[in-house]
């Protein structure tokens, strides 16, 4: 059986959090403190916001292609399967759930309706 690409999720906002990530960096690395008139701006804890953002964005994008997939698979497996359950995916997407209840039913070789 083919595997069910979902897509990533809140693609731009994974973008906006790298943008922001190499943006602290360049500005910790490259501006360390910036002096407008009597007042010194000190950038070297941007180095904080690039880390912090940039660990986000790799956790979402992580979350995204795998995590999702075996959270489902763990939701899934709570529940024991007789063979006439209907299941109903109202509003959710993708149908992640609705797929995976359809695709662990005929892994345990229970029919019905799907």
């Amino acid at each position: 059986m083919k595997k069910i690409d979902y897509g990533i999720d809140a693609p731009h906002v994974i973008r906006n959090l790298f943008i922001f990530s190499v943006a602290g960096f360049f500005a910790a690395v490259f501006f360390p403190m910036i002096k407008i008139g009597q007042v010194n701006i000190h950038f070297s804890g941007f180095i904080w916001m690039g880390v912090s953002c940039g660990l986000m964005a790799l956790w979402m994008l992580l979350y995204s292609v795998y995590g999702k997939l075996k959270h489902r698979d763990r939701i899934l497996d709570l529940v024991d399967w007789k063979g006439n359950e209907m299941v109903l995916d109202i509003g959710t997407g993708r149908g992640l759930l609705a797929i995976g209840a359809a695709c662990s039913r005929q892994k345990k070789g229970l029919s019905g309706n799907r």
